[in-house]
């Protein structure tokens, strides 16, 4: 299972969704993401490209 958690971007560190992991509770990209102590859901409607990437190559490969 996963979830979307609002976490610093690498590199620009604005405010992305992130998609984490249920189990590990890490994201997808590597960052280091807030279990909700971080930038409120309503600053941003950005995506991490990289975790986004990585969950479309885990949902292919579940086929």
């Amino acid at each position: 299972m996963h979830e979307m958690r609002v976490g610093p971007e690498p590199g620009s560190g604005r405010p992305v969704w992130h998609v984490v992991t249920g189990q590990r509770g890490t994201s997808l990209c590597g960052a280091d993401v807030p279990d909700g102590s971080g930038p409120s859901r309503d600053e941003t409607d950005h995506h991490c490209l990289p975790c986004m990437t990585r969950f479309q190559q885990l949902l292919e490969a579940g086929r």
